[in-house]
């Protein structure tokens, strides 16, 4: 499903709920990457989605922000 150059909607959408979820996000990740199935532009988003996920997630609540 992520190995397509182009993706709709609708695995874009999946994809963002897949990696919201913290402990699902990881083993979705291992197998991914290990199994080579993203495409490069999957795999880039993924990639900013996780730095994001961690500067604005991980790091606020680690230091009582929220």
């Amino acid at each position: 499903m992520f190995k397509r150059k182009e993706l709709g909607v609708l695995p874009w959408m999946l994809l963002i709920a897949i990696l919201s979820v913290p402990i699902l996000n990881l083993i979705f990740l291992i197998w991914g990457f290990v199994t080579n199935r993203f495409s490069k532009s999957v795999q880039n988003f993924i990639i900013a989605f996780m730095i994001m996920y961690y500067v604005f997630g991980v790091s606020l609540f680690s230091r009582g922000l929220l």
